[in-house]
């Protein structure tokens, strides 16, 4: 767990953002999707602060409806997430320490998640592809130092 945070803490902003989309592009070809609900699930618990379950609901979804609403969404999560990085520049100044919200390729600013959730449904209620973030308030490398 200490190798783990020690990584993440250890992020320059350039590198936090190059981790992040990594794990955005991982490639899931071959896995089933996950179900709405479960989604919805686990952004309740993350988002309300509460304690996360280590809880894992596998199943197979073979519907051709659902397989094309999760490829859809998927699309969309990727133009929201290359729109981001191509606007990094323009957000920054004023997202630092604050929450942000894509969706319909345009950035919500809030000082917390749920508020920037609640811009980005009410401007683009059909963008189910919407992604967040939160961008740190430090500027700069940060040192830190571990004591055996």
């Amino acid at each position: 767990m200490q190798r783990v945070l020690a990584h993440y803490e250890g992020q320059t902003d350039d590198e936090a953002v190059v981790d992040d989309e990594e794990a955005v592009n991982f490639d899931l070809t071959g896995l089933p999707p996950i179900s709405p609900e479960a989604i919805a699930h686990l952004r309740m618990h993350v988002r309300g602060g509460g304690p996360v379950e280590p809880k894992f609901v596998i199943e197979e979804v073979t519907d051709p409806v659902e397989i094309t609403r999760h490829q859809a969404q998927r699309e969309q999560a990727r133009r929201n997430r290359d729109w981001l990085q191509a606007h990094w520049p323009d957000l920054l100044p004023q997202a630092r320490g604050k929450f942000i919200a894509v969706a319909g390729q345009e950035a919500f600013i809030a000082d917390s998640p749920e508020e920037a959730w609640d811009l980005a449904n009410t401007a683009h209620p059909n963008d189910d592809g919407a992604i967040d973030q939160y961008v740190r308030p430090e500027r700069g490398p940060r040192i830190y130092a571990y004591r055996w």
